[in-house]
């Protein structure tokens, strides 16, 4: 009844007083619809700089896996990022303020500020004609180089965690030339990735860089650190797949776990010769690449991340790989950056490093232990 009003108003009325009634109904329409235009566009620019955040974040992350200790490398990796991903057509620039590096925990947040103070606000389309001729956009993302449980490209030997050579504390790291014995008062506690503030005394990140001389050994009964033992990866035995995997990742779509039972066991004897010459093999890949102890990370190398790091799964020295063709259980794992063999022997050098894993572990916490990382946003 009230439209039938409405319109019988209208047609009775002369056409002057009609006229104001629809030039307002119009003008509302068109505000309307202009402003659900430049919403539109604004919450679009908005998702673009989410984007473009979230990119330089995980970017800048990235970076500390290999480099932790390289702010400013994070920085202009963040911000090349950035400049990649426009918004609203408008590459975007971030200043050195806008990168916020925290080391310790290897975090890096980014702000994107496209904002009218900095003059490079969102131009709006209609808005400009009611005094807002553009307005600002910001968005933030902070990406983590988190701990990983799981990793692909296993090298095909293990060696044992550290422990301590007593059970009180402060911890005494073993020397090369200490072996494990439990009845000496040795003790062994693994990390515990769901509860990782609990005491451990494996290799942890603090081992970042440290070097260490790999053996060949056949005997599970005493060992030392860095006595390896050569185990058998799924698809392949004997002396040359073993040499193999060595030099060349096998089959990246396999992934092995923390704390799993995996389908490896180890090999007889002492691999010394396939041994030496798949650490051979994998240093001629990148030989250029060597340890910088100023940044302590792996520099001059051909490829993004070098072939010569590669993660090595660890054993519990309380129940160490059993001789035979047996599974056993992996505790955790490093990355080793793999130094020029020596000619002939059956000892080589690697350096503890930072390599990408794939398995989050389900907690974070200051003092991870873990040198396998996978990049995650965090905020």
């Amino acid at each position: 009844m009230r439209i039938h009003k409405i319109l019988n108003a209208l047609r009775s009325s002369s056409p002057g007083q009609a006229m104001p009634l629809v030039a307002a109904g119009i003008l509302v329409f068109l505000g309307m619809g202009a402003l659900a235009i430049d919403v539109g566009l604004v919450l679009l620019a908005r998702a673009e700089a989410q984007r473009t955040a979230d990119a330089a974040a995980l970017a800048g992350a990235g970076i500390l896996v290999g480099r932790p200790m390289d702010v400013a490398g994070v920085r202009a990796e963040a911000m090349d990022i950035a400049l990649q991903n426009p918004v609203r057509g408008m590459s975007t620039t971030l200043l050195p303020e806008d990168v916020d590096v925290i080391a310790d925990s290897q975090k890096v947040r980014v702000q994107v500020r496209r904002t009218t103070e900095r003059g490079i606000g969102i131009q709006t389309l209609f808005a400009r004609v009611i005094g807002f001729p553009e307005v600002s956009v910001r968005a933030t993302a902070t990406a983590q180089a988190w701990s990983a449980l799981g990793v692909n490209c296993l090298m095909p030997f293990t060696l044992p965690d550290r422990w301590s050579e007593r059970s009180s504390q402060p911890f005494l790291w073993p020397t090369e030339a200490d072996r494990f014995d439990p009845e000496d008062d040795d003790v062994y506690i693994p990390w515990n990735s769901g509860n990782p503030d609990l005491m451990h005394t494996g290799y942890s990140a603090a081992d970042l860089g440290a070097r260490i001389r790999l053996r060949t050994t056949a005997d599970s009964d005493s060992f030392q650190p860095g006595w390896f033992f050569a185990i058998r990866l799924p698809g392949g035995s004997g002396g040359s797949s073993y040499r193999d995997n060595i030099a060349t990742c096998a089959d990246p779509s396999v992934l092995y776990e923390v704390g799993t039972s995996l389908t490896v066991t180890t090999e007889p004897g002492n691999m010394a010769g396939p041994t030496r010459q798949g650490f051979q093999a994998l240093y001629n890949l990148d030989p250029g690449a060597y340890w910088d102890e100023a940044c302590r990370c792996v520099r001059g190398s051909a490829y993004p991340v070098s072939p010569r790091i590669r993660p090595v799964g660890l054993f519990d020295p309380r129940f160490p790989p059993p001789s035979g063709s047996q599974p056993f259980r992996i505790t955790n794992f490093v990355a080793v950056f793999v130094e020029a063999p020596p000619p002939g022997g059956s000892e080589f050098w690697v350096r503890f490093v930072q390599f990408t894993g794939i398995v989050p572990a389900p907690v974070w916490s200051p003092g991870t232990p873990s040198l396998i990382r996978v990049l995650r946003l965090v905020e």
